[in-house]
């Protein structure tokens, strides 16, 4: 299954029929947010089974990005293809733009969730009323300000975005950039990527959407601008989806006051009616100013965005693991075990019922310190954590925990050296290490797996206590089930 980078105004086609599946009202799903933000915040997707499946990069991370919930017609589906797509890319998972409800019941399904938001990405809803009229003494500082302005430049006009006029738009966005002045380059640059829409890439909209439908009711967008004499002195862009207008773009030449207000008001007039009864105006970015202007409108309603991230029995456990028996101690495995490591690896009549041949990742020249920086490796991708086995002090072998999942399950093999073979070593192990499966990381499942030819590993797994649970072609399945037992954590 491939993604696509949403990058074209046909990928929002694609998509939009699934984006008006979600029944939530973000910014974050509406066309011109994808459009916009394409580039600074990078989003791909994939179609899944008639089911839309969305992940969002992170600006600094390429290997690390954060799932939409699914929609469409394979929901269940879809939830199983990404949870297997980040198990094997050894990749967090992550789900982004929840409802606290949608959060609570997804961090009800794994093992370990943890649940946040982060207040500077909340989106500010108000009244369509309240915006279209100012009533009131809670806005009578909106009402001086309209006022002022038709004090100072008399009366103005309000335009709606066409590709007739768009020309025009691009103009007074190319002037207001070069009036700004950014305290950073990354506020310049986070500012031109949110115009982006009307500046170069403008041209390209207008003849694909007639402008990602601002008019016209294929994306249900709309803009409009304020002119006062000849000048345009306010610009406001957005989407109407369901009972709400979003407002994506809004931006005013402060050299006129209360240039802010009239778009505000004037937009809200426009493009909203006893059917479209609120708007959202997105989120401050924890731009303090900016906070302090939205919240001076006076929003019914601040809406967190939740994310779940959801982990495996790897975070709980704890390195350097050291562990006791009567016979054999289980602690890390070292540079001195190099030699007796690499054994291990390369004797062939010993690891053909192990399941992994070492050749198909090894270069064609190996040395010892190869198998020892490969473990070491796995560890630090969390992909499996291997510990080694010693009988009165000598490496005897190495035990493992691998494959894990979300669902508080991990797997569990052993492998000795062949001098120590035939000693109970291995069941003593076994018995260690699913005992601190259970007691110490609280692992619901314990797994492990054999040949069908490999009789003693059979009578091995059997005496540590496993159930066989199934077969198939190649393997034997055995299980060590543990209580039920989920976590969630919220912040």
């Amino acid at each position: 299954m491939n993604f696509h980078k949403i990058s074209q105004p046909e990928d929002i086609l694609k998509i939009k029929p699934f984006l008006d599946l979600y029944r939530k009202d973000f910014s974050d799903l509406t066309c011109p947010n994808f459009y916009m933000w394409r580039n600074l915040y990078p989003r791909e997707y994939c179609i899944f089974d008639n089911t839309l499946i969305i992940r969002e990069y992170s600006a600094t991370d390429d290997n690390d990005f954060r799932f939409y919930l699914p929609v469409g017609q394979n929901v269940e589906g879809a939830m199983k293809f990404i949870e297997h797509y980040c198990l094997n890319r050894h990749s967090p998972l992550i789900f982004s733009n929840l409802t606290l409800g949608e959060a609570q019941e997804v961090a009800a399904q794994y093992f370990y969730a943890e649940i946040n938001y982060d207040r500077n990405w909340s989106d500010y809803v108000y009244s369509a009323e309240d915006m279209r009229s100012f009533k009131g003494k809670k806005f009578a500082g909106q009402r001086n300000h309209i006022n002022k302005f038709r004090k100072l430049y008399g009366e103005y006009q309000y335009h709606q975005i066409t590709e007739n006029n768009i020309d025009s738009v691009k103009a007074f966005f190319y002037k207001f950039g070069q009036s700004k002045h950014f305290s950073s380059q990354d506020e310049l640059t986070e500012y031109n990527i949110r115009l982006l829409i009307f500046t170069e890439n403008v041209n390209e909209v207008t003849e694909k959407l007639l402008s990602m439908g601002f008019g016209t009711t294929l994306l249900n967008g709309v803009g409009g601008y304020i002119t006062c004499g000849e000048e345009i002195i306010s610009v406001a862009m957005g989407e109407k989806r369901g009972n709400t207008l979003y407002v994506c773009i809004e931006k005013a030449n402060r050299e006129y006051q209360g240039a802010y207000q009239v778009i505000v008001q004037e937009f809200a007039k426009h493009n909203t009616d006893d059917a479209v009864c609120f708007i959202n105006r997105e989120e401050d970015m924890g731009k303090e100013g900016l906070r302090t202007s939205k919240l001076q409108y006076q929003p019914i309603e601040i809406k967190n965005k939740y994310w779940v991230t959801v982990d495996t029995l790897f975070r709980e456990i704890s390195s350097p693991v050291k562990i006791c028996g009567e016979r054999i101690e289980l602690n890390e495995i070292t540079d001195d075990d190099a030699e007796s490591f690499m054994r291990l690896y390369i004797d062939d009549e010993n690891n053909k019922y192990w399941g992994y041949n070492y050749k198909e990742d090894a270069p064609k020249v190996i040395n010892a310190d190869y198998f020892i920086n490969f473990a070491k490796q796995m560890k630090k991708t969390r992909e499996e954590y291997s510990v080694a086995v010693r009988a009165d002090g000598k490496f005897v072998g190495e035990a493992v925990f691998h494959n894990f999942d979300y669902f508080g399950n991990v797997e569990l093999g052993i492998r000795l050296l062949p001098e120590f073979q035939g000693k109970g070593f291995a069941t003593d192990a076994v018995k260690i290490m699913t005992d601190y499966a259970k007691t110490t990381i609280g692992a619901k499942n314990i797994k492990m797996k054999c040949f069908h030819q490999n009789e003693k590993s059979i009578k091995m797994i059997k005496n540590a206590g496993f159930t066989e649970v199934s077969r198939d072609d190649k393997f034997i399945y055995f299980s060590f089930k543990q209580e039920e037992r989920c976590s969630v954590y919220d912040k």
